[in-house]
Protein backbone atom coordinates (compact mmCIF):
# COMPACT_ATOMS: atom_id res chain seq x y z
CA UNK A 1 0.00 0.00 0.00
CA UNK A 2 1.77 3.72 -0.98
CA UNK A 3 1.06 6.50 1.37
CA UNK A 4 -1.09 9.29 0.75
CA UNK A 5 0.42 12.08 -1.01
CA UNK A 6 0.94 15.37 0.59
CA UNK A 7 -2.33 17.22 0.16
CA UNK A 8 -4.50 14.09 -0.61
CA UNK A 9 -6.83 14.66 2.15
CA UNK A 10 -7.86 18.37 1.87
CA UNK A 11 -10.92 17.98 3.74
CA UNK A 12 -8.34 17.07 6.64
CA UNK A 13 -6.64 20.20 6.03
CA UNK A 14 -9.89 22.40 6.16
CA UNK A 15 -10.63 20.73 9.08
CA UNK A 16 -7.46 21.85 11.06
CA UNK A 17 -7.90 25.17 9.63
CA UNK A 18 -11.12 25.82 10.80
CA UNK A 19 -10.14 24.66 13.95
CA UNK A 20 -7.42 27.14 13.98
CA UNK A 21 -9.96 29.57 13.51
CA UNK A 22 -12.68 28.58 15.82
CA UNK A 23 -9.86 29.08 18.56
CA UNK A 24 -9.31 32.75 17.25
CA UNK A 25 -13.02 33.60 17.02
CA UNK A 26 -13.28 32.30 20.98
CA UNK A 27 -9.95 34.30 22.05
CA UNK A 28 -11.74 37.25 20.20
CA UNK A 29 -14.97 36.92 22.38
CA UNK A 30 -13.17 36.39 25.26
CA UNK A 31 -10.93 39.58 25.14
CA UNK A 32 -14.52 41.59 23.66
CA UNK A 33 -16.22 40.02 26.90
CA UNK A 34 -13.17 41.48 29.00
CA UNK A 35 -13.07 45.02 27.18
CA UNK A 36 -16.81 44.97 27.86
CA UNK A 37 -16.86 44.46 31.83
CA UNK A 38 -13.95 47.26 32.03
CA UNK A 39 -16.48 49.74 29.86
CA UNK A 40 -18.98 48.78 32.37
CA UNK A 41 -17.06 49.35 35.49
CA UNK A 42 -16.59 52.80 34.08
CA UNK A 43 -19.75 53.58 32.79
CA UNK A 44 -21.93 55.31 35.24
CA UNK A 45 -25.23 52.46 36.16
CA UNK A 46 -27.81 52.86 33.64
CA UNK A 47 -31.88 53.78 34.79
CA UNK A 48 -34.74 53.34 33.47
CA UNK A 49 -36.83 56.30 32.45
CA UNK A 50 -39.05 57.64 35.08
CA UNK A 51 -37.12 55.70 38.22
CA UNK A 52 -33.55 57.72 38.63
CA UNK A 53 -32.41 55.19 40.91
CA UNK A 54 -34.05 51.58 39.28
CA UNK A 55 -31.61 49.90 37.47
CA UNK A 56 -32.31 48.54 34.36
CA UNK A 57 -32.61 44.95 33.55
CA UNK A 58 -31.37 45.73 30.19
CA UNK A 59 -27.68 46.01 29.44
CA UNK A 60 -26.65 48.70 27.44
CA UNK A 61 -25.01 48.28 24.11
CA UNK A 62 -21.48 48.82 24.18
CA UNK A 63 -20.18 52.50 23.31
CA UNK A 64 -17.55 53.07 21.02
CA UNK A 65 -15.84 55.97 21.76
CA UNK A 66 -14.27 57.54 18.32
CA UNK A 67 -11.48 59.65 18.81
CA UNK A 68 -10.35 62.82 16.57
CA UNK A 69 -6.97 61.91 14.40
CA UNK A 70 -4.49 64.37 15.16
CA UNK A 71 -3.83 67.07 13.01
CA UNK A 72 -0.71 66.64 10.73
CA UNK A 73 2.13 68.95 11.01
CA UNK A 74 5.49 69.51 9.98
CA UNK A 75 8.23 68.68 11.96
CA UNK A 76 9.63 71.20 13.91
CA UNK A 77 13.69 72.33 12.67
CA UNK A 78 16.46 70.84 13.78
CA UNK A 79 17.91 72.83 16.37
CA UNK A 80 21.54 73.40 15.93
CA UNK A 81 22.63 75.44 18.99
CA UNK A 82 22.11 79.24 17.32
CA UNK A 83 20.64 81.30 20.57
CA UNK A 84 18.17 83.49 17.90
CA UNK A 85 16.37 80.25 17.17
CA UNK A 86 16.04 78.31 20.27
CA UNK A 87 12.55 79.93 21.36
CA UNK A 88 10.90 79.48 17.80
CA UNK A 89 12.14 75.82 18.33
CA UNK A 90 10.83 75.50 22.18
CA UNK A 91 7.85 76.73 20.59
CA UNK A 92 7.48 74.51 17.56
CA UNK A 93 7.95 71.51 19.61
CA UNK A 94 5.27 72.06 22.28
CA UNK A 95 2.93 73.39 19.62
CA UNK A 96 3.99 70.08 17.56
CA UNK A 97 3.10 68.15 21.16
CA UNK A 98 -0.42 69.97 21.70
CA UNK A 99 -1.89 69.04 18.22
CA UNK A 100 -0.82 65.24 18.43
CA UNK A 101 -1.72 64.65 22.31
CA UNK A 102 -2.26 61.20 21.65
CA UNK A 103 1.53 60.44 20.47
CA UNK A 104 2.75 62.53 22.94
CA UNK A 105 0.86 62.00 25.91
CA UNK A 106 4.00 61.16 28.18
CA UNK A 107 7.11 63.52 29.07
CA UNK A 108 9.36 60.72 27.96
CA UNK A 109 8.31 60.60 24.37
CA UNK A 110 8.79 64.70 24.15
CA UNK A 111 12.27 64.64 25.53
CA UNK A 112 13.03 62.02 23.44
CA UNK A 113 11.38 63.63 20.27
CA UNK A 114 13.22 67.19 21.30
CA UNK A 115 16.37 65.19 21.47
CA UNK A 116 16.00 63.55 17.99
CA UNK A 117 15.85 66.86 16.79
CA UNK A 118 18.72 68.06 18.14
CA UNK A 119 22.01 68.06 16.41
CA UNK A 120 26.49 69.26 16.76
CA UNK A 121 26.69 70.62 20.32
CA UNK A 122 23.00 70.31 22.11
CA UNK A 123 22.85 66.46 20.51
CA UNK A 124 26.01 65.52 22.45
CA UNK A 125 24.88 67.57 25.45
CA UNK A 126 21.92 65.66 25.66
CA UNK A 127 23.15 62.29 25.01
CA UNK A 128 25.88 63.26 27.87
CA UNK A 129 22.36 63.98 29.62
CA UNK A 130 21.12 60.51 28.60
CA UNK A 131 24.11 58.75 29.45
CA UNK A 132 24.45 60.03 33.08
CA UNK A 133 20.79 59.37 33.60
CA UNK A 134 20.94 63.19 34.88
CA UNK A 135 18.17 64.94 36.45
CA UNK A 136 17.31 67.45 33.63
CA UNK A 137 15.18 64.02 32.09
CA UNK A 138 12.96 63.76 34.88
CA UNK A 139 10.54 65.61 33.15
CA UNK A 140 10.20 68.23 30.05
CA UNK A 141 9.80 71.36 31.83
CA UNK A 142 13.10 70.54 33.87
CA UNK A 143 14.69 69.17 30.40
CA UNK A 144 13.72 72.18 28.22
CA UNK A 145 14.79 74.46 31.32
CA UNK A 146 17.90 73.47 31.16
CA UNK A 147 17.92 73.90 27.70
CA UNK A 148 17.15 77.39 28.20
CA UNK A 149 20.01 78.23 30.47
CA UNK A 150 22.07 76.83 27.32
CA UNK A 151 20.37 78.15 24.79
CA UNK A 152 18.43 80.61 25.50
CA UNK A 153 19.24 84.49 24.08
CA UNK A 154 20.02 85.96 27.69
CA UNK A 155 19.36 89.43 26.13
CA UNK A 156 15.88 88.67 24.83
CA UNK A 157 14.37 91.34 25.22
CA UNK A 158 17.17 93.76 24.13
CA UNK A 159 17.59 91.30 21.10
CA UNK A 160 13.71 91.78 20.27
CA UNK A 161 14.12 95.58 20.41
CA UNK A 162 16.67 95.54 18.36
CA UNK A 163 14.67 93.73 15.53
CA UNK A 164 11.56 95.55 15.90
CA UNK A 165 14.08 99.04 15.59
CA UNK A 166 15.65 97.73 12.40
CA UNK A 167 12.23 97.57 10.93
Amino acid sequence: MSEPKQGAFPMDELCLHLAGLTQAVKGLREGYSQLEERVQALSPPATTLGSPHASSSIPAPPVLVMLPSETRVPTPERFSGERSKFRAFRNSCELYFALQPRTFSLDIAKMGFVIFLLQNEPQTWAHHLLEQRAVELTNLITFIDAMAQIYEDPQLSATAESALCAF
